[in-house]
């Protein structure tokens, strides 16, 4: 959910430039958009190779 989140924000550009709640900090930082796959989807991939 989180990962899916902060591409929505990022938009087009794929850089993260304001946040919520956090204005002042990521006003002076471009933050780049988490890439590959989200953290639940390694965990059920990991749980389902230990089966």
């Amino acid at each position: 959910f989180g990962a899916m989140t902060l591409r929505t924000i990022a938009g087009k550009k794929g850089r993260i430039s304001k946040l919520p709640l956090a204005g002042g900090w990521t006003s002076v930082r471009d933050l780049p958009v988490p890439q590959g796959a989200t953290f639940m989807d390694q965990w059920k991939k990991q749980q389902r190779g230990r089966k």
